[in-house]
């Protein structure tokens, strides 16, 4: 490692400085030249010493608001990393989701069709994932469609300044090409991705997330109070939401948590209602003139759907929302709304 002076502990105070004062968001070289009663052109000096510093105390990619302190960094200044999340990986369907979503998105254009919210399924998902992973670790936030695609569909996934898993060194290529082309990698990424397997391989994949989390954070009751709360709000809006993540068991995973749910089809909605499966209050769906839960227990539970059924208003200005994972094609709910709790 390189020798630190008291220059370059001096620097690495205020970007730790600066990044406190602005809410835990990553800080650009201007802001670090401004903090240093330095005028914005001194960056360039700013930036070669960072430059020796880098990678062992600060590390950033090509990326807008990507400087941040390594753990070593930290470590200079007496402190540790301020939360697991930041070295824990974000989950690996986002890229996915969103090369589906960008080649529907892209297919959409071709036809002519003017692009309008809502989006394709898929893309909606991935850059609601990816807002909230950089939410999470103070990264700056994409605040609408094009700025995901500017910002983060034409950057090699490996250069985000996120952790990606195993797979995110193989991402060396943007999603979508100066020419506005879909790139190999998002063909092929949108090709593996098959709709119906995603949708509850994500939900798994969450799950796990939350897992990993719990057991690295020793915090057993926050991964069973996480799986409580799905099975006990199979359906809920964004404002329980936002509630139940500020609770203390809950708020290190109030981000997957808003993962966990998706949209409601307008299948589900009849007559400005939702229909409500008796046995895992699920959204219930119409389908060739039958209910239609995805579990062929509920639907003997509920002697096909005729004991229990609930209904709850559908407002379209704040619209509630089900916990993912149930597919057409996979015929059952998911097994964290089935399967017992374990034992606290």
């Amino acid at each position: 490692m390189a020798d630190l002076t008291d220059a370059d502990i001096a620097l690495l105070r205020l970007i730790d400085k600066v990044m406190r004062d602005n809410g835990g968001q990553n800080p650009t070289l201007a802001e670090i030249a401004l903090a240093a009663g330095l005028p914005s052109s001194s960056r360039g000096t700013i930036q070669r010493q960072l430059t020796r510093l880098r990678p062992n105390y600060v590390d950033w990619s090509g990326q807008a608001r990507s400087l941040r302190l390594t753990p070593s960094g930290l470590a200079v200044l007496g402190q540790t990393a301020p939360d697991l999340a930041v070295q824990i990986p974000i989950n690996d369907l986002i890229v996915p989701l969103l090369a589906a979503g960008l080649t529907r998105l892209s297919m959409r254009v071709e036809a002519g069709e003017a692009l309008r919210a809502p989006y394709d399924e898929a893309w909606e998902r991935g850059a609601r994932m990816l807002t909230l992973e950089c939410l999470t670790r103070g990264v700056a936030a994409p605040a609408h469609l094009g700025e995901v695609i500017n910002l983060w569909c034409r950057v090699a996934p490996a250069d985000w300044p996120l952790p990606l898993g195993p797979a995110g060194r193989l991402y060396d290529e943007p999603l979508l090409d100066d020419g506005d082309e879909l790139t190999s990698l998002c063909r092929e990424l949108a090709q593996n991705l098959v709709s119906g397997d995603a949708e509850l391989e994500l939900s798994e994949s969450l799950m796990a997330g939350v897992r990993s989390q719990a057991q690295a954070r020793r915090n057993q009751e926050g991964y069973v109070t996480f799986r409580r709360y799905l099975i006990e709000h199979p359906v809920a809006t964004q404002d329980d939401l936002s509630d139940a993540g500020a609770r203390r068991e809950l708020s290190p995973f109030a981000a997957t948590l808003h993962e966990m749910y998706e949209r409601i089809p307008g299948t589900a909605i009849h007559n400005g209602q939702l229909l409500l499966c008796g046995h895992c209050g699920w959204t219930l769906e119409r389908a060739d003139n039958r209910l239609r839960c995805g579990s062929p227990r509920c639907r003997t539970l509920t002697d096909n759907f005729s004991r229990g059924t609930a209904t709850r208003p559908y407002d379209s200005a704040d619209p509630p929302l089900r916990a993912a994972g149930l597919s057409a094609s996979m015929g059952s709910p998911p097994a964290y709304m089935s399967s017992p709790l374990p034992v606290e």
